[in-house]
């Protein structure tokens, strides 16, 4: 488990550096360490990914972007 960790935050990086968006940079890196695992059933991914995003303080991160855009664009 700790090897899939290591792996997903040397991807992360690495998209990172590429200039890759973080968001797509984050979801690429934890695609990969799903494919790679070998317990993970699609069923157990699904659940997992909604279980994730289910959350109220993730909810603030892209409303903190929306807001910084709409104020940069309104002056």
């Amino acid at each position: 488990m700790v090897s899939l960790l290591l792996v997903m935050m040397i991807v992360l990086f690495i998209l990172i550096l590429l200039s890759m968006p973080i968001t797509f940079a984050i979801i690429s890196s934890s695609l990969i360490v799903f494919i790679a695992d070998p317990y993970m059933t699609p069923w157990l991914m699904v659940t997992r990914m909604f279980a994730g995003v289910n959350s109220f303080l993730l909810l603030a991160i892209p409303l903190f972007f929306l807001t910084g855009k709409i104020m940069n664009s309104t002056g």
